[in-house]
Order: structure tokens, then sequence, then C-alpha cells
């Protein structure tokens, strides 16, 4: 199976490409947690004035805040965004008119390096609108292989985000091999 997963990384090209230029490029000015941030937008991009737009990291979903491994999750994407330079490619808009998008520093696609280290899940629901998408759930495969980040032995009671937004306990598991091999699975025929 890792012989197939590392061909299908080959294969789409992770980290990924940009397929078209920045929306913009700003500055990160704030971590809300390890996968929404702040960036300051200068003016010019269609803007008159400076401003603070709020961005959810496309392709991933981190530990909430007050969930296990949440602090070190919002580290970790402080240490590779914090204060620096992004492009921003925007995708779309969620529910709560944040806007979502794939961020890069220095041509690192900033959600990647995120899953890659376990500090976050490749976020199965909203995969699928970029050509390359499977690359996060075999960045996924690979960290949880390495043990790396939340993957430890150590975080055992780990819970995903969405099931911990949704029940508020985390009292759902899911089988950690069975979700990666369904994320991959999901792509297969696109």
């Amino acid at each position: 199976m890792r012989a197939l997963l590392l061909a299908l990384l080959v294969a789409e090209g992770a980290p990924f490409p940009p397929e078209h230029p920045p929306t913009y490029v700003g500055t990160v000015v704030r971590i809300v947690d390890g996968d929404t941030l702040h960036v300051r937008v200068p003016p010019g991009a269609g803007m008159r004035y400076p401003r603070k737009v709020k961005v959810r990291l496309y392709g991933i979903d981190a530990p909430e805040a007050k969930q296990t491994f949440g602090a070190a999750s919002a580290r970790a994407l402080e240490r590779i965004a914090g204060g620096r330079e992004v492009e921003v490619h925007k995708i779309t808009r969620d529910d709560f008119g944040r806007l979502v998008a794939i961020l890069r520093v220095d041509g690192l696609d900033v959600s990647s390096a995120m899953v890659r280290g376990g500090y976050a899940w490749a976020f199965r629901r909203y995969l699928g609108q970029r050509r390359g998408d499977q690359s996060y759930c075999v960045l996924e495969y690979e960290a949880r292989a390495a043990q790396a980040g939340l993957w430890a032995p150590k975080h055992r009671n780990r819970t995903a985000p969405w099931v911990y937004r949704h029940d508020g306990e985390g009292r759902h598991r899911i089988d950690a091999e069975r979700s990666v091999r369904d994320c991959i699975a999901s792509f297969e025929g696109r």
C-alpha cells in the first residue's frame, strides 16, 4: 500500500504547484488555531485600503483549541507562517464567511506542511476541488506511519476535529487506517 501511496504523491506533484497566480500577497498577523489565521493585505489587489482577512486553510482540519494537541497545532502554524509574507490562492468562502485558500510561504504549501508534520488531518469532506487533493491523504498516511505530531503513541485518544465539533466530546472515534484508505479511495474515478 505504501508504494501505491508514494506513487500517488509523486504523480500528483505534492506539494501542489500553483495553478494560477496568487489572488494576493499579504503578511500573516495572527494565528487563530492550526487551520485559521489572519492575513494583512496591503492596498492594491482590488482594495483601496489595507485590511485584515480571516483565512481558513484549504484541505486540512486541525485540532480545535480545546482539544488535545490543539495548542501544539497552532504553534506549528505560527512557526511555519507567523509574521511571514504569504501568497494567498483563493479557493472559495466557507459558511462562516472566511476565505478558504491555499497559502504558500516561500513556495511551500502551508496545508501540506501541517499534515506532513502531523499537526492536522486531511479534511476529507471538502477535498476534491483541485487536482492533486489526494496528496493530502497520502501526507496524512505518511505522518501516521512516522508517528509524527498528533500521531505519536502518547496521543492515543485523538479525535478528528469534525467529530469533536459534532458531538462536543469526541465520543465517536475513527479507525485511523480505514479513514486514510477511504480518503484516498474517494478520489478514484475522478
